[in-house]
């Protein structure tokens, strides 16, 4: 059993062999062999040999020869074995890697035909022989007896027509060839199953001449091609052929008009996927560096892993892996760049964090005008081909970076990574599928060294051996060359300058005594190169060389990618109209900037700290930082550093953050997040003294950064954040004061989101008490209104109407201006009135709500959205179904444009709007068509607020309802069951939610034992 090649003859030739672009190989059938099947014997022309390699010069031609006298031993082992030989024979041949991914033709006669069809099947299932998968375009079958053959018994009418009784197959094994052949029924469904999931392209030559001595065709029509009669071929080509089932493959002259159909079959499929993709969008904020050098092993690996996409049948992934610093992300985008043409578009997501991959996800969206959700790009991008994802940054342990991978097999993706763990994503065996970014070959980090240190003499002797002492002393790490050759492009010293430099600084950061993770050696190199920079930096005198080491302290406490520009411009800005701001006007970016925004010095300071590598822009100006970087700017300051640093970046954070009602304003605050959560992160009340310079900033910028979390439905942060600093505020304020009752106020709200009423009511009823008679209205009202609110969730409507009533008459000249917390006020009572049955009252409370933030804020607006929603329930009470559904509608269409469709509070609106279609329509059909949406919406809220988030549980339950109106029980019961299990963990069994989830279980078991009684007689199994 072996493969024969015919072309080229000189196949040892390496170079000849590289450039070859199409490997075939021809299978022969039952009692055939490697050349008399494919010879013409009078004129005696191997058409394998004589004809093709002249038609297409490009290709290697094989055929495969294996003992078929024996093909049915043992029934449908007899195939396989022969496939497998077929694959290892395979694999032998193609063992060099440009061998390996070079596209595939099969040809097989007869017999042939079905090990073609079982090796297929078998590469698909097992990696070993993934490659011979991935790599096959088409193949071409002649009078292969797919179906079997009408004829009594097919192999022996072939034996002895033949003449080859000697040889000849046990007859009674070969029955299975017979029409309806079990065995080859399996085979045929293990094909379409196989086949469905990635065509191929297929040709089917048929014979329609018999042979001498029989009345009729060896193999039929009917049973030579892959598609049933009564089907329009969609992916075969059907092709007669005037020639009996012996003489179907064998041609005395490349003029006969088979081999030139062959011929030109062959041409079109490689031709198919040779077509170039059409280049529409390269979505990639970042640009690989002028000074990028070698790596050339790497970007082989990546050319022959993810350029192999078009041909392959299933999505190709790599993973780049390895130390922060050692050009993972360079690479990336040296391959992006390098192949832009060979996508038909070309995607970076920042997925450092969950977070950040969902904004990355939304600007693809909006660049591509799709919808913002990570879930629609990916289903938009599963419907595409020829497309590369790069997933740059998948650092946190904690994230699933495979949520983030489109389905359907398609297109390519690029990971890079510090941990060496998500290797597992990639396709492919071994180095095929990832490969680690360590330091630099001395090769090329000498050349990086002095290609970024603009050295002329790149060729000297002795310039190459000092070289190669600085990069051994980096450690061949590329970020910290480039940083040593940014010191020397500086002209801050000379090459041999810095090697004596360099070990002074390190002894100094050593002696310092500051602290310095202890993750590698190559983290320490470059820590010290860093240093010298700072040094360097800090002898300019000029106001933007200071300006520039201020911003780099700060954006050490930012996140280290996506840093605007704007936020520090619309700080300076504000902070000229502003008076009760002297933590921020007292900073180093205030002081230099006292009477306006200084474009040109900022401009100055950003091309300095650019100089040196400290920081990158992107093409539309976003600015980063290297981790690394982000995180040495932060450790090597002293404690006393940190701690001002920390108050400058939240003062100027908090100038930023508005908390004007505009969902413009929203946006702004939401694409803070990322930066609030890093200075957070690094707090730990460690940088903040005891008795701060001024407290009331400090409460500002916390009011700030709790609305933004609140807006992102981030409750939990909230809570956290603002439990923090009263708690640090205990022994200096008094209980009485405005913003100690503030403070207590928001404890409460963000317990009432988070769906903890009880909780709420014994922080607010306190509260309410305690607030003199002389506090403001925008105090007593918000605390009221969500006071109000947990009575109303908790059923409490009397208490929670009665509670509307003594603040109205209070506050009663107020009402009349109805400001936003009066419009709250009533959309309590609303809810309120609704529970107590007078559904007409309550919907005249709503109606006054909706018009009042009309009127405030326009009908496009997320208050007014919100407002709609309550009217809806209103109506909903009043069993209105209609009414409550267009008001529903109304709301969701308004949520969108303000919030986005992946805005949790417009998932869950959506989530109520399916709640109210479904008590419109009440029939299984209708519900059946709610099921899909209700999981899309369910699986969209457990990524956004967690499966534990009380919205999250009542989509949930709504899911089961559905199934149990489906009669889908068991699956409604399980699923409640999960629901109760986490609602009792997260409010407790006495709660009355969980008690209502419990009953809607204890009913669902009730019909499943109902419908046993009814039922007994079918199996457990048939009943749902």
């Amino acid at each position: 059993m072996e493969i024969v090649t015919f072309s080229p003859e000189a196949e040892s030739d390496r170079d000849l062999n590289a450039s070859l672009s199409l490997d075939i190989i021809a299978i022969h059938g039952l009692n055939g062999n490697q050349l008399n099947t494919w010879t013409e014997p009078k004129s005696k022309n191997l058409w394998l040999r004589d004809f093709l390699p002249k038609d297409l010069q490009a290709s290697r031609v094989m055929a495969f020869g294996y003992n078929a006298t024996a093909a049915f031993d043992h029934s449908v082992a007899g195939i396989r074995d022969h496939a497998r030989s077929l694959l290892g024979a395979l694999l032998e041949k193609r063992d060099k890697s440009f061998e390996a991914k070079r596209p595939l033709v099969f040809i097989g006669h007869s017999l042939g035909g079905l090990v073609i069809k079982q090796a297929l099947v078998i590469a698909e299932q097992e990696i070993p022989y993934k490659q011979i998968y991935n790599s096959t375009l088409g193949v071409i079958f002649f009078g292969t007896p797919h179906q079997g053959s009408s004829i009594a018994n097919y192999a022996t009418t072939i034996t002895h027509n033949l003449l080859i009784l000697a040889n000849k197959p046990n007859a009674e094994l070969l029955e299975s060839l017979r029409t309806g052949s079990p065995v080859l029924k399996q085979l045929n469904d293990d094909w379409k199953t196989h086949h469905e999931r990635r065509p191929y392209e297929i040709v089917s030559f048929y014979e329609t001449r018999t042979m001498k001595g029989l009345r009729g065709l060896i193999v039929e029509k009917t049973s030579a091609l892959l598609t049933p009669p009564s089907e329009v071929p969609t992916y075969e080509e059907q092709i007669p052929v005037g020639a009996t089932h012996r003489d179907m493959c064998r041609f005395a002259t490349p003029n006969d008009k088979t081999y030139k159909a062959v011929v030109q079959k062959i041409k079109r499929i490689q031709q198919g996927c040779e077509v170039k993709a059409t280049h529409e969008f390269y979505v990639v904020p970042h640009s690989a560096s002028l000074h990028f050098t070698g790596r050339n092993d790497i970007r082989e690996q990546l050319n022959d892993s993810l350029l192999s996409y078009r041909t392959s049948k299933s999505q190709q992934r790599f993973v780049l892996y390895g130390l922060g610093g050692s050009g993972k992300t360079q690479v990336s985008l040296k391959f992006a760049e390098d192949n832009r043409e060979s996508f038909w578009g070309i995607f970076w997501i920042d997925a450092s964090s969950e977070e950040t991959a969902k904004e990355g996800f939304a600007n693809l969206a909006r660049a591509c005008k799709q919808e913002e959700s990570v879930e629609s790009v990916k289903a938009w991008l599963s419907r595409k081909k020829h497309w590369l994802l790069i997933l740059d940054n998948v650092d946190n342990p904690d994230l699933d970076v495979s949520a983030f991978f489109p389905s359907q097999e398609r297109g390519a993706i690029l990971i890079t990574t510090r941990n060496p763990d998500l290797r597992s994503y990639g396709t492919g065996t071994g180095n095929a599928s990832s490969h680690c970014v360590d330091k630099l070959c001395l090769e090329d980090a000498v050349a990086l060294l002095l290609k970024t240190a603009a050295i002329k003499d790149l060729q000297g002797e002795n310039v190459r051996k000092v070289a190669e002492r600085i990069v051994n002393d980096l450690g061949g790490l590329a970020l910290a060359i480039i940083q040593a050759g940014a010191v020397i492009r500086q002209g801050i010293c000379s090459l041999d300058e810095f090697c004596d430099l360099y070990p002074k600084q390190k002894r100094e950061v050593l002696e310092s005594g500051r602290s310095i993770s202890s993750i590698e050696f190559y983290q320490y190199s470059v820590f010290t190169t860093w240093e010298i920079s700072i040094k360097k930096i800090e002898e300019i005198s000029d106001e933007y060389a200071r300006l520039g080491l201020e911003l780099l302290r700060i954006f050490s406490f930012m996140h280290f990618d996506g840093i605007r520009k704007d936020i520090f411009k619309s700080a300076i800005e504000n902070s000229l109209s502003a008076t009760d701001v002297p933590g921020f006007k007292g900073s180093l970016l205030a002081r230099l900037m006292p009477e306006k925004w200084d474009g040109l010095l900022w401009g100055k300071a950003m091309k300095l700290l650019l100089a040196f590598s400290l920081i990158t822009t992107s093409h539309s100006g976003l600015i980063s930082m290297h981790p690394l970087v982000h995180l040495w700017s932060r450790e090597r300051m002293s404690v006393s550093e940190r701690s001002d640093t920390w108050k400058t970046t939240m003062a100027t954070l908090s100038m930023l953050v508005t908390d004007f009602p505009a969902d413009e304003d929203q946006r702004k605050r939401h694409l803070l997040l990322p930066h609030i959560d890093s200075l957070l992160e690094h707090d730990n009340r460690q940088y903040v003294a005891s008795v701060p310079d001024d407290l009331g900033e400090e409460y500002r910028a916390v009011l700030k950064f709790h609305l933004a979390y609140g807006e992102g439905w981030q409750f939990q942060k909230a809570l956290r954040i603002v439990q923090a600093h009263l708690k640090s505020k205990e022994s200096i304020l008094n209980p009485k004061d405005e913003c100690y009752t503030s403070l207590r106020y928001l404890v409460g709200l963000d317990l009432h989101c988070l769906h903890r009423f009880r909780a709420s009511i014994e922080t607010l009823e306190p509260l309410i008490k305690e607030l003199p008679e002389s506090s403001h209205y925008s105090l007593v009202l918000p605390t009221v209104a969500t006071l109000g609110g947990c009575y109303n969730c908790l059923k409490e409507y009397r208490t929670s109407l009665n509670l509307c009533k003594e603040v109205m008459e209070r506050f009663g000249d107020c009402f009349k201006n109805e400001v936003p917390e009066i419009l709250s006020i009533y959309l309590v009572m609303g809810g309120a009135l609704s529970g107590l049955k007078r559904p007409k009252e309550a919907l005249t409370w709503s109606t006054k709500a909706v018009l009042g933030f009309q009127k405030l804020y326009g009908m496009a607006h997320s208050r007014t959205s919100a407002a709609m929603g309550y009217l809806a329930r209103n109506y909903q009470a009043l069993n209105d179904i209609e009414k409550a559904c267009d008001w529903q509608e109304k709301c969701v269409k308004t949520m969108r444009e303000c919030l986005g469709t992946n805005h949790p509070t417009t998932i869950v609106q959506e989530d109520l709007l399916m709640y109210y279609a479904a008590q419109r329509s009440r029939n299984v059909l209708s519900r059946k068509k709610v099921l899909g949406r209700r999981k899309a919406y369910l699986d969209q809220l457990s990524k956004q607020v967690g499966d534990k988030h009380f919205r999250t549980l009542v989509c949930q339950a709504r899911l089961a309802q559905d199934y149990l109106f489906c009669a889908s029980f068991k699956k409604a019961m399980l699923m409640q069951e999960i629901c109760v299990e986490t609602m009792i963990q997260e409010f407790g069994e006495d709660d009355e939610r969980t008690a209502e989830v419990i009953a809607q279980l204890a009913t669902t078991k009730r019909w499943i034992k109902i419908r046993k009684v009814l039922y007994w007689w079918l199996p457990d199994g048939l009943l749902k």
